[in-house]
């Protein structure tokens, strides 16, 4: 079995929410609650669900792009959850990220080979003949040398997303985290970068962790599939368990949603009505009850535990049997 590149334990992030003459905290949004999973080396780990789950905050957080406010994080085995400085720099070469929106990520006022070098520039590398190694990393991504002189505004879509996955790559990271890196782009240009991810991974062994609400995505490139829901993992598995024997109604919701389940009558079983809830003001009890068609008593008063019901398979629902029994599920 491979090992464990990355271990997330109980990780939670809140912000204060403030008021009153004296700007004291009333309470907190917690935009990322009590989080936890693992990945192993040289596979892809997917997190699904709806924009406002916390994904993207949790993404920032491995990154040390944001703080924590409780929790462990672990790089093969060494935490870095509050590193600093030089310790910090060395995460930066192990762990790297991929944006959303390629055009907001790039600098326009630097030229291409800046951009790609700019991370290793950052940790100093000695005798770092330039223009070789941003050529050698723009033709790593499919795309041309001659264009290191370019700036960002004079790409397209695709070429700027390639830019920047040349950046990430530029000090052999062990770890990508790759945000929404599709949604951005046409349709096409999603599956070229796709097949663009599988191939470097098959090349250099990396690890994906990859943020999307879109399961045809997920379902391409991921081993390992947690689904969140206001800042929770409701349910998490492999691809096979999350995608054909999901337990969590909203799994089904958004395999439905996908048209993944198989019938439009089985789908309409597990439309969810209304919006996700305010995390200023969420609900008592599982957070999902207001909108859940399979709502009870209990959860609108006790917010259900993630619990193993197969190997690696965990939920977090009081009525997963009902759930399993409308999908036809037997496991």
């Amino acid at each position: 079995m491979s090992k464990t590149i990355l271990k997330v334990e109980n990780l939670t992030k809140y912000y204060p929410l403030r008021g009153g003459l004296l700007n004291r905290k009333k309470r907190v949004i917690k935009a990322v609650d009590d989080v936890s999973f693992e990945i192993r080396e040289g596979t892809t780990f997917g997190i699904a669900g709806e924009s406002g789950s916390g994904k993207t905050t949790l993404c920032l957080c491995l990154a040390r792009l944001l703080g924590t406010t409780s929790g462990r994080l672990l790089l093969e085995g060494e935490e870095y959850t509050h590193a600093r400085s030089a310790a910090l720099k060395r995460v930066r070469t192990r762990v790297q990220m991929v944006f959303q929106n390629p055009l907001s990520s790039l600098d326009p006022h630097m030229k291409v080979s800046s951009i790609v070098l700019e991370p290793l520039r950052a940790q100093r590398t000695p005798e770092l003949d330039e223009d070789r190694v941003a050529g050698e990393l723009l033709e790593k991504v499919g795309l041309s040398p001659s264009l290191a002189k370019q700036y960002p505004h004079e790409l397209s879509g695709g070429q700027s997303q390639r830019v920047a996955i040349a950046r990430a790559l530029s000090v052999g990271p062990r770890l990508v985290i790759l945000d929404e890196p599709t949604s951005a782009l046409d349709a096409s240009i999603q599956a070229q970068i796709l097949n663009l991810f599988n191939s470097i991974q098959r090349e250099f062994g990396i690890t994906y962790l990859l943020v999307s609400h879109d399961l045809s995505v997920i379902g391409h490139m991921c081993d390992r599939i947690a689904v969140m829901y206001a800042g929770k993992i409701v349910e998490t598995g492999t691809f096979e368990e999350v995608f054909f024997e999901p337990q969590h109604p909203y799994t089904a919701a958004l395999l439905g949603s996908a048209h993944l389940l198989g019938g439009g009558e089985l789908e309409e079983k597990f439309i969810l009505r209304g919006e996700m809830p305010s995390p200023r003001k969420p609900p008592s009890g599982c957070t999902l009850h207001p909108r859940c068609p399979f709502a009870t008593e209990v959860c609108k008063t006790e917010y259900p535990p993630l619990i193993e019901v197969g190997e690696g398979h965990l939920v977090a629902c009081h009525n997963r049997q009902d759930v399993r029994r409308v999908l036809g599920t037997t496991s």
